[in-house]
């Protein structure tokens, strides 16, 4: 796959990660990344949305 294709994809993972976290869908696997990676919930949120949507693009197989 093209990068060109990998990103778009990557923004529309990042958009609806940022989505489930406004409807407050993300709140348990939010406190898994505190727990793992050390981050705090509300000080790090932009980084662990980050890393739940590149989990998610790996999953589907994006090279990131």
């Amino acid at each position: 796959m093209s990068n060109c294709y990998n990103d778009l994809e990557f923004d529309k993972i990042m958009q609806q990660v940022e989505q489930d976290d406004r409807d407050g869908l993300l709140e348990e696997e939010i406190f898994t990344y505190e727990d793992r990676l050390g981050y705090h919930a509300d000080d790090d949120r932009d980084e662990i949305l980050f890393e739940i949507a590149e989990q998610r693009a790996r999953e589907l197989g994006l090279w990131i």
